[in-house]
């Protein structure tokens, strides 16, 4: 072997578990790797350290004097609670005398903040609320933060517009960004402790980045009238454990790929009112056995949808919500049509 193995040995290819660098490797002799206190999980290569900092009930407090502040808080429409940061212009004011009596506690009060019996925040929700301006980066190092829905607000996560530290989040599982202004999937890949994602209504404008397709662990995706162009990048059945996929009204375009027929555990499928040409595959739903609704009508589409034969879905036991209306489909309705439904006494939804 030669170069830099030759020269550094392995410490040349990747940093030795419990540090880091920006490229995961020592590279040069005098740039050693620098040390991770919090460890990398037993890993080779890191390229980041886990953030060593130990959040606790009053550091919280200030988080959300932050989050408010930067939010435009003393706008919002519902405060209960928040009201008490309406007169402070930083966190550090809790220190001063005025405020350091008054007890104040997150968990009591405060509208849309949950914890948990040790008085951790684990949920936030704060919907439709008049939010507007930049979160935070401390905002997501509230330590046990599980459920988040800040959607129909006004908020970016970072200046370019992307998902901005959320990977930071380590708790993180349930997040509700509909309505805001999100432009990129920047940011996203490395969430991947997220198993509900929601971005609809957005401003992507551009195809599904394959960043998205780091989350391998999520189980929910919903991106519906979020700007989506362009195809279906090749990638998507990474995200294996996902049930449900909604990507409506979009301007997603070309054949719908076979590949989503490897994701075995959905269950609802829309690809509804997006530009979508060709053949429906059939061997998509050969091993989507626990598929139970799907749609794929274009009504309000200019284009011809989808055309050739229907499928006949008849390895989809569970189906009873069936949409393909709007559509070019040729030919006849294929005797097996819909004739693996185990519950045949089932109400269906055909269209």
């Amino acid at each position: 072997m030669n170069g830099m193995v030759e020269l550094f040995g392995c410490d040349a290819i990747l940093c030795p578990v419990d540090t880091f660098s920006d490229t995961g490797r020592q590279e040069e002799a005098q740039t050693m790797c620098e040390p991770c206190t919090a460890g990398t999980d037993g890993l080779m290569g890191a390229t980041t350290c886990d953030d060593t900092t130990v959040v606790g009930t009053a550091d919280e407090l200030e988080i959300l004097v932050e989050f408010y502040l930067a939010l435009n808080g003393p706008q919002w429409i519902e405060v209960g609670g928040w009201d008490a940061f309406a007169e402070m212009e930083s966190p550090m004011d809790l220190t001063l005398p005025s405020y350091e009596g008054l007890a104040i506690s997150p968990c009591v009060g405060f509208t849309g903040v949950v914890c948990d019996d040790s008085k951790s925040i684990i949920e936030i929700s704060l919907p439709n609320n008049g939010l507007e301006g930049l979160v935070p980066s401390s905002f997501f190092t509230l330590p046990k933060l599980h459920t988040l829905d800040l959607s129909g607000n006004e908020i970016r996560l970072d200046r370019a517009f992307g998902f901005g530290d959320i990977a930071k989040a380590k708790s993180l599982r349930r997040v509700d960004l509909s309505s805001n202004d999100i432009q990129k999937f920047s940011g996203l890949g490395k969430a991947t402790q997220l198993e509900e994602l929601s971005v609809n209504d957005a401003y992507f404008f551009s195809a599904i980045d394959s960043e998205l397709y780091q989350l391998t662990g999520l189980k929910v995706l919903r991106l519906k009238y979020s700007g989506l162009k362009g195809k279906v990048t090749e990638g998507i059945s990474a995200m294996a454990h996902l049930k449900e996929l909604d990507l409506y009204g979009n301007q997603i375009t070309g054949s719908i790929p076979s590949e989503i027929g490897l994701m075995e555990r959905l269950w609802h499928v829309d690809l509804s009112e997006n530009d979508f040409s060709g053949a429906l595959p059939h061997d998509l739903f050969a091993k989507l056995v626990n598929l139970q609704k799907f749609h794929v009508h274009q009504s309000g589409k200019e284009g011809q949808g989808l055309t050739g034969k229907i499928p006949s879905f008849k390895h989809l036991t569970l189906l009873h919500m069936l949409n393909l209306n709007s559509n070019s489909f040729t030919g006849t309705i294929p005797s097996e049509f819909l004739s693996g439904i185990a519950d045949v006494d089932q109400l269906m939804a055909i269209e």
